[in-house]
């Protein structure tokens, strides 16, 4: 996009840190298959992000945020999932969601910023 630095992007900052902060829970799951695609949803949330960014293009940023977006709650859903499976404690869980559910409203907001 060329606006301002990715770095300086608020959801792409609390993205990566959404993702230092899954990354020790996600370590407790056993089952590596459940492990794996919550890493891989987390892990998409600021890799869309940087992905759309690096298109130079607002179009195409604005779809790649959607896809952070979606993986977002896929994430959500997941931890949802884990906790109520046994998987993670309810703490850890109820930490991750409280994150979530403060970056996805700035990312709608962004989304629409984007457009106007």
């Amino acid at each position: 996009m060329g606006i301002y630095p990715l770095d300086r992007i608020e959801i792409y900052v609390l993205a990566k840190q959404l993702n230092r902060a899954a990354y020790p829970i996600l370590r407790q799951i056993k089952d590596f298959g459940y492990r794996d695609q919550m890493a891989r949803s987390a892990l998409s949330m600021a890799s869309n992000i940087a992905e759309g960014y690096g298109r130079y293009n607002s179009k195409s940023f604005h779809l790649f945020i959607s896809y952070a977006l979606g993986s977002a709650f896929e994430f959500r859903l997941q931890v949802e999932l884990a906790r109520d499976n046994g998987l993670i404690p309810s703490d850890e869980a109820d930490k991750l969601i409280l994150l979530l559910d403060g970056w996805i409203p700035r990312t709608i907001n962004f989304m629409k910023s984007l457009r106007s």
